[in-house]
């Protein structure tokens, strides 16, 4: 008989992946409502990157299924998880840059295979829904660090009300336009001036609608063939 050990690790992981997506998205919705309201003090920066964390592992689970991916997923993850906790002790100014790449690399391979995973299914279930609203959430985190990433090269790219000037590196503020962006609110409070940063903004925006449309188009064509299969005379 051959031995089929695994590392405890990686056993926990394997118990938990009928959860995956339902624990990655209580994560995401976690580092996505309280980002906003964590800024301003050394305490909030603590506990976003608590929060952070946990999206970092929950993701990393959920990728468990891939072989290959799984194990790149565990070095972006080990990069990025490193470099936001050195991110907090040194605040230091490449280190953020370096750990906001990684962060931006990890969710961005992880989203478009998870993507293709619900695509591809064959029915739809509590998970596959949490795994496409996961799938969304990514889409507003990753380009809340691409704007990060622009205003690192050029801090005027986009511009923010008087009152939120100082702030305008917080990673709350980002969250906040990258999630108005992304569903289309728009509500002019901060612009983008330069190209980059224009055309940042309206990927985000293209890419949220035909997410959605893809999505719903998927679902509704998944309940015709199932109701048609139960009832083929109808």
């Amino acid at each position: 008989m051959i031995d089929t050990y695994k590392p405890s690790s990686l056993a926990i992981i394997d118990r938990v992946q009928p959860l995956k997506y339902r624990l990655l998205l209580a994560s995401l919705l976690l580092v996505s409502v309280l980002s906003p309201l964590t800024s301003g003090s050394s305490l909030a920066s603590l506990l976003r990157i608590i929060l952070l964390q946990v999206a970092l592992v929950t993701s990393i689970v959920a990728a468990r299924q891939h072989k290959r991916l799984f194990w790149i997923a565990v070095c972006l993850g080990v990069l990025a998880f490193s470099g936001i906790s050195f991110d907090y002790v040194e605040l230091d100014t490449q280190v953020r840059t370096s750990s906001q790449i990684f962060l931006t690399l990890f969710f961005s391979i992880l989203g478009v295979t998870f993507l293709i995973d619900i695509l591809r299914s064959p029915r739809i279930d509590i998970d596959q829904i949490c795994g496409a609203l996961c799938v969304y959430l990514i889409i507003g985190t990753v380009w809340s660090f691409l704007f990060a990433l622009v205003l690192k090269h050029s801090p005027e790219a986009i511009v923010f009300p008087e009152e939120t000037v100082i702030a305008h590196d917080d990673s709350g503020t980002l969250t906040y336009f990258s999630f108005v962006t992304l569903t289309t609110l728009g509500y002019g409070d901060i612009r983008p001036v330069t190209p980059m940063a224009r055309t940042l903004c309206w990927l985000e925006a293209v890419i949220g609608q035909i997410f959605m449309t893809v999505l719903v188009a998927r679902l509704v064509g998944i309940n015709l063939a199932t109701h048609t299969r139960i009832d083929p005379d109808s």
